[in-house]
């Protein structure tokens, strides 16, 4: 089974391994940046498993994952014939969860990623022999204090994102506002992906000024705080939001049953809570959603 959330519950439970110095000293990962050392350990998480040397990352990263991203590109990482994920951390102060609003740069939040996303270039969206017209979408959020990781979310866009033409119908409604605001001021406007861009804005025209919509999103830990809230005295707690119909889908292809993971659930600090929670797209409807909890 490729890269997947249940993989990252089950060697949580495990490992017990929420300290990235001590990862990355262990694992092979030479890098000092706490947000590069988050991807590594998400990235191993969905695997399963963690890695001593570097070829044996490799090895396993080419077997589960048909893309890596980096920060340039629009997701993080896609699984091989399965869901795609995008990493995220925040910062969190000594005994809190970290909350507030996540930065998603020039990319709108993801209900699902669509292979028509005029943001993923052409070797993206020819994976998994090119046929593919949508996955689903995780977003990983880690929650930091120094190199510990106090939290983790793992949450399905379905439930946290609207879809796709409801941030795309703002943005092209604003930018033809900037259109005309540019046009009537005499300026030159070049349109590009971004907003546009205005050409030669100083008197020697040697000067562009590019227009980037730039997108936010409210932290997991605020928008599921009643069903998925963080014991600040816990030393880690990470929490899978997915909608059940996921759930049950996930835990066929593993090969698991409900129950795995439920009240005598066969991972240790491992329980699965039923929810209601709001669709994204019409608060008055609620949908069903499970909300998996691994915490010490």
């Amino acid at each position: 089974m490729t890269a997947n959330v249940l993989n990252a519950i089950i060697a949580l439970s495990n490992h017990r391994n929420n300290n990235l110095g001590d990862y990355a000293n262990n694992y092979a990962i030479r890098i000092n940046a706490v947000g590069e050392k988050l991807e590594y350990y998400v990235k191993d998480l969905l695997t399963g498993e963690f890695y001593e040397t570097e070829n044996e990352r490799d090895l396993a990263y080419s077997r589960h994952y048909s893309y890596l991203g980096n920060q340039n590109n629009a997701v993080d990482a896609i699984a091989s014939f399965g869901d795609a994920f995008e990493i995220k951390k925040v910062e969190s102060r000594a005994g809190l969860v970290a909350a507030g609003k996540i930065a998603l740069n020039n990319s709108p939040p993801k209900d699902v990623l669509h292979s028509d996303d005029p943001r993923l270039r052409s070797d993206v969206k020819g994976i998994d022999g090119g046929s593919w017209k949508q996955k689903d979408i995780f977003y990983a959020v880690g929650s930091t204090i120094g190199q510990k990781v106090k939290s983790l979310y793992f949450v399905q866009g379905t439930c946290y994102a609207a879809r796709s033409e409801v941030y795309q119908s703002i943005f092209e409604n604003v930018r033809h506002r900037v259109q005309e605001t540019v046009k009537l001021s005499g300026l030159e406007f070049m349109e590009t992906k971004e907003l546009g861009r205005i050409h030669r804005v100083d008197p020697l025209g040697i000067t562009d000024f590019r227009l980037r919509g730039m997108w936010e999103i409210r932290n997991p830990a605020d928008v599921f705080s009643s069903i998925a809230q963080v014991d600040p005295k816990s030393e880690f707690t990470c929490y899978t939001i997915m909608e059940k119909e996921k759930f049950s889908e996930q835990i066929l292809k593993g090969g698991f049953s409900y129950e795995d993971f439920g009240k005598n659930s066969r991972w240790n600090n491992v329980s699965l809570r039923n929810a209601q929670i709001k669709d994204p797209n019409n608060p008055a409807k609620l949908k069903d959603a499970v909300s998996i909890k691994v915490s010490w």
